[in-house]
């Protein structure tokens, strides 16, 4: 079977922003963790899917040093 699904070296976290979604929030400098993946190949193509699946979040992604 072939899929067009690759998996790339490195882990990526992603986290969402606490109450981003409540405009003028005063506890927007919390991050809360949502998951690891390694199914894309920078952050911002992981944060770009993260908001495919909740738009009116604000998302933060980086590189796993685990």
């Amino acid at each position: 079977m072939r899929t067009d699904f690759k998996v790339y070296q490195r882990k990526i976290h992603v986290w969402v922003r606490q109450n981003s979604n409540i405009p003028d929030s005063e506890h927007t400098k919390g991050l809360d963790y949502l998951w690891s993946t390694n199914a894309y190949r920078t952050c911002r193509e992981a944060v770009q899917a993260a908001k495919q699946w909740r738009p009116d979040f604000s998302y933060v992604a980086n590189f796993a040093k685990d």
